[in-house]
Parts: C-alpha cells; sequence; structure tokens
C-alpha cells in the first residue's frame, strides 16, 4: 500500500454554497397567524388535549362505581391541575417552567395500580370514596 499524503491549504477549500430548499411551511418561525385561524387551531388543540384529560379520571371513578358527584369533582380537579401546571410551564417561575407551551395532562400510567388497589378495597367491604381514597 502506498501512502499519499495530500494537504490542503486555508485557501485551497471550497466555500460553502448555500442551497435554497423548497419550504410547504405556511408559517415560519416569527410569523404569526391570523387571529381567526389561531382561534380555531387553538380550540382545536383543547378539544383534543380534554381527551386525555378526562379519559383516566373516568375509568377510575366508573370501574370503582363513584358517583356522578365524586366523578364530576375529580374530573374538574384534573382539569384544574392541568391548568394550573400548564400555566406554570408556559411561564418561568425563578427555575420552574421552561417558558414553552408545554401541556400537562392526566397520565395513564398509574390506571392498573390504581383500579387494581380500588377493586381490592372494595372486595374488602369499603365503601367507593373510602376505595378512592
Amino acid at each position: 500500500m502506498t501512502e499519499v499524503n495530500q494537504s490542503l491549504a486555508v485557501d485551497d477549500v471550497p466555500e460553502a454554497v448555500e442551497v435554497a430548499v423548497p419550504s410547504d411551511l405556511l408559517y415560519k418561525l416569527n410569523d404569526r397567524p391570523p387571529v381567526a385561524e389561531s382561534f380555531f387551531v387553538a380550540f382545536q388543540h383543547v378539544l383534543a388535549s380534554f381527551v386525555g384529560i378526562i379519559t383516566p379520571p373516568l375509568l377510575i371513578t366508573t370501574s370503582l362505581g363513584l358517583d356522578a358527584v365524586n366523578t364530576s369533582y375529580i374530573i374538574s380537579m384534573s382539569l384544574f391541575a392541568t391548568g394550573l401546571c400548564t400555566f406554570i410551564q408556559c411561564r418561568t417561575f425563578g427555575p420552574v417552567g421552561s417558558g414553552l407551551l408545554s401541556l400537562q395532562g392526566t397520565s395513564f400510567a398509574f390506571l392498573g395500580p390504581i383500579i387494581g388497589l380500588g377493586a381490592f378495597a372494595l372486595q374488602s367491604g369499603r365503601s367507593p370514596e373510602q376505595a378512592l381514597a
């Protein structure tokens, strides 16, 4: 094998060529869409997020057999906590919060343990409210 030593001087390096790539984006990073369009997109986002926020409390309260008053209270608290945490995440309070729109919602990860422990509590003779606690 032969070894080839090629050294390029700084002057020999070709300059970078900027290539314009066509984009299908409607709005760039700092563009602001019209208010009417922003309203409908925001409304659609809120409706889509309601599914993920309301479903876990509905599954828990239905499986434990809670009445309508307690079910509506738990759903309301889930929506309130989501709104409060999203507000904190959107703003920055010292080191807390990212300053970005980050929706904080209810997780589905804890459904199995809560429903399992609640069913166990119901089988041992506790009321649905005690099982939820």
